[in-house]
C-alpha cells in the first residue's frame, strides 16, 4: 500500500506561499476546492470523511449541515473508528472526563 505523494492543499495552484487574496481568489470567488485521493473514497472510515468534507462546502449556508448534526457525524465516525480498530491502525485515545468541554459527547 503506497501512499499519496505529500501535497498541500492548492499547491497545484499556488505553488508558493499564497496570500490571503489569492487564498480568498481561489477559495471563495473560483470555488476551488481541495483534490481528494479516489483511494480515500475505497476507505471504509475515510470516505465518510470526504462526504461531509464535501457537504460543509456548500455555498449556499441554509444548506449546509448545522452544528449538531456535524456533531453527531463526527461521533459516529469515531465510534466508526474504535470498531475498526483492528482494521486500522489506530492507538486508543484516552477516555474524555467531565472537564473536556462541549465537543465531547
Amino acid at each position: 500500500n503506497d501512499a499519496d505523494p505529500y501535497q498541500l492543499p492548492y499547491e497545484d495552484i499556488y505553488p508558493s506561499s499564497p496570500s490571503i487574496e489569492q487564498m480568498c481568489e481561489a477559495v471563495c470567488t473560483k470555488k476551488i476546492r481541495p483534490a481528494t485521493s479516489k483511494r480515500w473514497l475505497t476507505n471504509p472510515i475515510l470516505c465518510h470523511a470526504v462526504r461531509l468534507c464535501e457537504e460543509l462546502w456548500i455555498d449556499d449556508p441554509a444548506c449546509r449541515l448545522g452544528s449538531l448534526n456535524i456533531k453527531k457525524q463526527l461521533k459516529n465516525q469515531m465510534e466508526l473508528v474504535e470498531n475498526s480498530s483492528s482494521y486500522v491502525n489506530v492507538e486508543p485515545q484516552q477516555q474524555p472526563t467531565p472537564n473536556d468541554g462541549p465537543w465531547t459527547a
